[in-house]
């Protein structure tokens, strides 16, 4: 019975040091979500940049384009995009990438095979998705998201991440 009580014990306790880290506020309309990650061995080791940024797209016009600051890119995983308000049909959205943290600024979005970038991603409603990108892989050290109306005024927001450790719906054209 002493037993017993002590392995329930000792994985109830891994199971709290495996809860998700706490969220930390960055700055006004800012949210800043640092993960960590438990590798089989135990040890915890930092993921990559995949703290999530506050983003706003007030698309005033049809054809109007809006972009977020550059963030480091850390590997090679898919970026990802968190929809949470989206008042127009659809639009589209890319993964920039540059040599600084202020560009200059190309599509890295790639398509679904091949090194090819310049590809584009249509969101057509709110939910969770990856973005496949060659930031890293063309040695850019940057990325940002980047929005542009192409079918109608609204607004697009929500959080986005330029590197990922989940697995999401890609939405790469």
């Amino acid at each position: 019975m002493k037993i017993k009580a002590k392995i329930g014990t000792a994985i109830a306790i891994a199971a709290l040091m495996a809860l998700p880290a706490q969220m930390a506020f960055a700055a006004e309309e800012s949210l800043s979500i640092e993960e960590e990650y438990v590798q089989e061995d135990g040890i915890i080791v930092a993921r990559s940049n995949t703290g999530d940024s506050w983003y706003r797209f007030p698309f005033d016009t049809n054809g109007s384009t809006w972009a977020t600051d550059g963030r480091s890119k850390e590997d090679a995983s898919s970026a990802y995009i968190q929809v949470r308000t989206m008042t127009m049909d659809y639009c589209k959205v890319y993964i920039d990438g540059g040599e600084t943290v202020y560009g200059p600024w190309s599509n890295q979005v790639s398509y679904w095979s091949g090194t090819n970038t310049g590809n584009s991603c249509s969101v057509t409603s709110p939910g969770q998705f990856g973005i496949m990108n060659r930031v890293n892989e063309n040695e850019l050290g940057y990325a940002r998201l980047t929005g542009w109306a192409c079918s109608q005024p609204g607004v697009l927001a929500g959080y986005w991440s330029p590197d990922s450790w989940g697995t999401y719906p890609k939405i790469n054209d």
